[in-house]
Parts: C-alpha cells; sequence; structure tokens
C-alpha cells in the first residue's frame, strides 16, 4: 500500500507525484492534456503559488486581469 502525503489538499502518492513531474518534464503540453488544463491556467496558478498578484501574472502572461482571477479560483493553492 502507498502512503499519501500529508497535504489535505492531495491525495496522490508519492510515486503519482513523480511520475506526473516526469511527464511534465518531458511534454508540458500532453501533461497539461491529461490534467483537463491548458497551459495559461497551470502557470497563472504555479505563478500564483509564487506569490505573484493577478495583476503581476496577468502581466507575465499577457492575459486579462479578471482572466487570472478566474484561473486562481479554481487552484489548489
Amino acid at each position: 500500500m502507498q502512503e499519501t502525503t500529508t497535504n489535505p489538499k492531495s491525495s496522490l502518492s508519492a510515486d503519482y507525484k513523480n511520475i506526473a513531474l516526469e511527464m511534465a518534464i518531458a511534454d508540458f503540453d500532453k501533461f497539461c492534456m491529461y490534467a483537463g488544463v491548458n497551459q495559461v491556467q497551470l502557470k497563472a496558478c504555479i505563478e500564483r503559488k509564487k506569490g505573484l498578484t493577478f495583476g503581476q501574472i496577468s502581466q507575465k502572461l499577457k492575459v486579462p486581469k479578471s482572466t487570472v482571477r478566474n484561473i486562481c479560483e479554481r487552484c489548489l493553492v
């Protein structure tokens, strides 16, 4: 039986997380497809996790601030 992490937002085992990371590194587009998000959505969540504001993310990704806000409402960060 695989142990899961203690993060209540994630029930993936370390093995699954490592596989997902390897997949993301090997083919980011394919990873996004499997994860059910597009690149902008995933990048917005990553930037939010880094602590950037909606405005900063908007400028960096060249998308409207309202779009960033809507995307980040679904991020688990």
